[in-house]
């Protein structure tokens, strides 16, 4: 971020309880995902950020929020394309902290048996089609990732 000559490297995220992941499109066949990694939620606050100048990243930002680790200086920033957007995001966040809370609550908890199950019904093809994660860009320095939904803006 720091070097205006950074290239964007083009990301597809998903939400799930406890963790955002993203994946990176095949060069060739755009229609197939690698897994790259994964950002761990239960450690991470998210932050409204305001329109304008960004004091972490050092840039203007427009509909943006942030995942900023508890215990460490992580910090990831995302900017939406639209307003609405931003606001679908952060209810998801928020949807999905309540939800972690009331598993916890309720004591629901996922097996071994049923963890296995997921994995190998995972590595089944599934038929091709458009990922509906719409998180499309990041930029990663050091220990700072700023991922943007849509078009940058700089």
């Amino acid at each position: 971020i720091s070097q205006p000559q950074a290239k964007s490297k083009q990301r597809t995220f998903f939400l799930f309880d406890h963790q955002v992941v993203f994946c990176k499109k095949d060069l060739l066949r755009r229609d197939i995902l690698y897994y790259k990694s994964r950002i761990d939620t239960d450690s991470m606050d998210v932050v409204d950020v305001e329109d304008g100048k960004d004091k972490d990243f050092n840039i203007s930002v427009k509909n943006a929020f942030k995942l900023q680790n508890k215990f460490t200086n992580e910090i990831h920033l995302f900017c939406a394309k639209k307003s609405s957007v931003k606001q679908r995001w952060l209810q998801a966040f928020e949807n999905e902290r309540k939800q972690v809370q009331l598993d916890k609550e309720t004591g629901f908890a996922i097996t071994e048996v049923q963890k296995k199950q997921a994995m190998m019904n995972a590595k089944k093809s599934h038929p091709a089609g458009k990922p509906k994660g719409l998180l499309t860009r990041c930029f990663v320095r050091g220990n700072i990732a700023a991922v943007h939904i849509g078009v940058l803006y700089w």
